[in-house]
């Protein structure tokens, strides 16, 4: 399963792009990536656990959390930049979506959710 797995060489992959002097150093992004997930795991948890129907809201959760998944093949294991970049555009799209329903079900999830579609741009490229 491991093989399958999109991080081969991704630091190195990393190391070798043209960066903006001020793009952050490659050992940031675990850091980051890891308080960004306990986040949105965080926000999710309370999304489920409200008597509010949250069913389209946690449908795009789902979804955007499976284009996250998906975009790391497409940039660093498969090397399409272009989809990668298309890719990145639609995450956005459903992050901003699914941060707009949480906070009709839960103020803070949906400030938490749009925080972290913030960090995202920012790491774009």
């Amino acid at each position: 399963m491991w093989g399958y797995s999109p991080q081969g060489d991704s630091k190195g992959i990393y190391d070798k792009l043209k960066k903006p002097a001020f793009a952050p150093p490659s050992w940031t992004f675990p850091v980051a990536w890891t308080s960004l997930y306990t986040i949105m795991g965080i926000a999710k948890y309370r999304i489920a656990s409200k008597e509010k129907d949250s069913k389209s809201a946690e449908l795009l959760y789902d979804t955007q959390l499976g284009l996250n998944f998906l975009w790391s093949f497409l940039f660093f294991k498969w090397g399409l930049r272009g989809t990668a970049f298309i890719e990145m555009a639609a995450l956005l799209t459903l992050i901003t979506l699914t941060a707009f329903e949480f906070y009709k079900i839960d103020r803070t999830s949906g400030l938490a959710s749009e925080t972290i579609n913030h960090k995202k741009e920012r790491t774009l490229y």
